[in-house]
């Protein structure tokens, strides 16, 4: 049943749509069955949504039910009054009508392991997981009335502000209802590989006898996010094929290329709320290839409304309810003292201009790790072809629309805004435009040197993009589908096994206060209420250790669960003065950063405070690609207040140890700082194994108490790293113990 099933959403869903829009005489046949085999699983999702918004509640054989009517008497009669049709079109499509060679061959295997990467590997991405357990509580109420989750679920304590379309969470629904049940994924693990197969396909198709697609095997960070089941692979194919299956005369085209145009585009708008783009590049591009007229307005219209009412109704209720068409804040994070904002900007390394520039609107050419070296063959070969005369539509079309993406970003940070530069994942987006684009490059006549180094770096990036992969599967067994995902999990040896296996195995109803919701709500089932919680506006607002302390006791939880990733919530909030205090909370494992405290109040009294006894300052040079140390202070007998300033490229390390000449187990590290940057910090023990990020912290020119608990032993290393570009004036750090 199950294989059934897996085999309707992507092969006969697609036939559906490819024996309505094939006809023997159609010169665009191989983008007919690019765009129908793209439209066939989304249609799905979109059909799920319409039938849980107005059938809800009711059980998986219902909803099996109705999807199948609504395809397989279409899909028999159509094959019925059409005949071979479908299946001519289909398979001469798969002849061999060129010589494989040797990028060919590796871009076969390339694609083979990614298949078998998302086949084997469990989900642990964060995005990813929330996706998960969106679809999860979706499929537990066969309901879309809690969605979007903006306040938690009542069962659960799930929360997210997020309130995309839902193509690829209906995916995940649909997924479930196919399992009968949400302990596993299993539709899930092929959606990316399958639009990415055929993102492939798009590229070789648009390009004629280029290798545009073999270009796009050079991007690092889309396998990644491929194999980490991530949602953008269908939104960028959808987005690409938005773009590449308008005709050459918009004005003339029939009722079956207009239909075709509205599905592409609502497959963009449906796949994720970044795909609202497309309602601006799509108009841009039209109007640029055709005379502006009321004609052209008008035929402009009739694609754009209709996509908007069948694939974005997700952007119209968000803005009749909250005023944006798109809207990922959080109540939590417009509180002043959190300043979410300026947390953010020093998380993604883009806190002062030149950052911006470099690391956010030039990313996709600074940042060769993430997207290998299609940007910059962008750019050479725009020069190149601008002393070309014939210049393909299509290249018109990619340059067009990706420099004006660049444009627009550029614009959006010269009036503040971080919102297109902050994620290397929006500029994903115009990875196929720039692999397009590149194997175009217009080489000197007879220069066979640039031509073997340039077909050599394509090799070598494409090697480079299969390492991640391939060392993922390395880590993994083969175990059966569906199965337990957190068994899969435990194979990867992930820093976070311990502490989740700890979590699971421990016996409590009480509730947990998690500062990062996700891999903890999928991979255990303990009670819990997210740091984002809004019930938690109260408790932000305390100042007061022993209200704070009630306010936990009052709510019934009895937990805090942190990770090395540490939110503003946390340090900017009472939250850290209270876990750090032993007198409130006990530290009851820090498991590779990881730690979990337990809230218990004891009457413990601070018997002494102990300084540094030796301390050292290094200063780091980190520049793209190239990292350099060197010791400023060695070990030695130098001790606050210390005044520290680093440039563009610099961060300076102080390490300070303390003799606690076995006095305490228990201990609490204090430091007091003002100024400007980012501080953190981390405990090297006795094993000489660090704990990483027990406290990061951003500074905003206030005065600051920062604070963490210490399992204490004879010697403690404590290591603070300053930012670059950080001004800090730390007056006065120790530890204290406890009795």
């Amino acid at each position: 049943m199950i294989t059934f099933l897996l085999f309707f959403t992507f092969i006969i869903s697609s036939f559906l749509f490819l024996i309505l829009f094939s006809s023997p005489e159609n010169k665009n046949g191989p983008l007919i069955k690019i765009f129908s085999f793209g439209i066939g699983p989304i249609s799905i999702s979109w059909l799920l949504k319409i039938i849980l918004t107005f059938f809800p509640s009711k059980n998986d054989l219902f909803y099996i039910g109705i999807i199948l009517a609504c395809f397989l008497p279409a899909l028999t009669y159509l094959a019925y009054k059409k005949q071979d049709l479908p299946f001519k079109f289909t398979f001469n499509y798969l002849e061999i009508k060129e010589k494989i060679n040797f990028e060919h061959g590796l871009a076969l295997i390339f694609m083979l392991i990614i298949w078998a990467a998302c086949f084997f590997l469990p989900v642990e991405e964060n995005d990813a997981l929330e996706y998960a357990l969106m679809a999860k509580i979706i499929y537990r109420d066969k309901t879309l009335a809690l969605y979007p989750f903006l306040n938690a679920d009542f069962k659960t304590g799930f929360q997210s502000s997020s309130s995309h379309p839902l193509g690829y969470i209906g995916l995940i629904v649909w997924d479930y209802i196919i399992q009968g049940n949400s302990k596993g994924v299993l539709l899930m693990r092929f959606v990316n590989p399958y639009y990415a197969t055929l993102l492939l396909f798009l590229l070789k198709e648009i390009s004629l006898k280029k290798s545009s697609h073999l270009f796009l095997l050079t991007i690092p960070f889309l396998w990644v996010i491929c194999i980490q089941y991530q949602i953008d692979i269908m939104r960028i194919f959808f987005f690409t094929l938005s773009l590449f299956i308008l005709p050459k005369d918009i004005n003339n085209i029939n009722f079956k290329q207009t239909i075709m145009i509205i599905l592409s585009v609502c497959g963009a708008l449906f796949s994720h709320a970044i795909g609202l783009m497309i309602i601006f590049f799509l108009p841009l591009v039209i109007i640029f290839n055709h005379r502006l007229n009321f004609k052209l307005l008008f035929t402009i219209s009739k694609i754009i409304f209709p996509a908007i009412l069948i694939g974005g109704d997700r952007y119209i209720y968000n803005f009749f309810n909250s005023g944006l068409p798109i809207s990922d804040n959080n109540v939590i994070w417009s509180l002043p003292q959190i300043n979410e904002a300026l947390d953010l900007v020093y998380r993604r390394n883009i806190y002062d201009f030149p950052r911006k520039l470099f690391l956010g609107l030039f990313q996709g050419f600074t940042k060769i790790h993430l997207f290998g070296p299609v940007f910059i063959l962008a750019l050479i070969s725009s020069f190149t072809m601008l002393r070309t005369k014939m210049v393909p539509q299509n290249y018109k079309i990619s340059a067009l629309v990706f420099y004006t993406f660049h444009g627009i970003a550029l614009l959006s940070m010269i009036f503040g805004s971080t919102l297109m530069i902050k994620n290397p994942r929006y500029f994903l987006s115009m990875t196929p435009l720039a692999a397009y684009m590149s194997s175009y490059i217009q080489l000197p006549k007879y220069n066979y040197l640039f031509k073997h180094l340039l077909r050599l770096s394509v090799i070598l990036f494409s090697l480079a993009s299969m390492l991640r992969p391939i060392n993922s599967l390395m880590r993994v067994k083969f175990q059966p589908l569906p199965t337990n995902e957190f068994n899969r999990l435990t194979q990867l040896d992930a820093p976070e096994i311990p502490i989740l296996k700890f979590i699971r195995a421990l016996e409590t109803s009480k509730k947990f206060l998690v500062f990062e919701q996700n891999k903890f709500a999928y991979y255990t089932d303990k009670n819990y209420v997210r740091d984002l919680d809004s019930s938690l506006m109260d408790f932000y607002k305390l100042t007061s250790i022993d209200d704070s302390f009630n306010f936990l006791i009052n709510r019934n939880i009895r937990y805090i669960y942190l990770t090395p990733y540490i939110p503003a919530t946390f340090y900017n909030s009472i939250a850290m003065q209270l876990a750090s205090d032993p007198r409130y909370f006990r530290l009851l494992r820090d498991l590779n950063g990881y730690r979990l405290f337990k809230l218990e109040k004891r009457f413990f009294k601070k018997i002494e405070e102990f300084f540094p006894t030796h301390s050292s300052l290094k200063k780091n040079l980190s520049i793209p690609y190239f990292f350099s140390s060197s010791e400023i202070k060695p070990d030695s007998q130098f001790s606050p207040p210390i005044s520290i300033e680093t440039n563009y490229f610099e961060e300076k390390i102080i390490n300070f140890k303390f003799n606690l000449l076995n006095k305490s187990k228990e201990a609490q590290f204090e430091i007091f700082v003002v100024g400007e940057g980012m501080l953190s910090f981390s405990i090297k023990n006795l094993n000489g194994k660090a704990s990483q990020n027990v406290l990061r912290a951003v500074l905003e020119g206030k005065p600051k108490m920062l604070t963490f608990q210490v399992a204490s032993e004879n010697i403690v290393e404590i290591t603070c790293t300053v930012s670059p570009r950080s001004r800090i004036l730390i007056k006065k750090c120790a530890l204290i113990t406890f009795s």
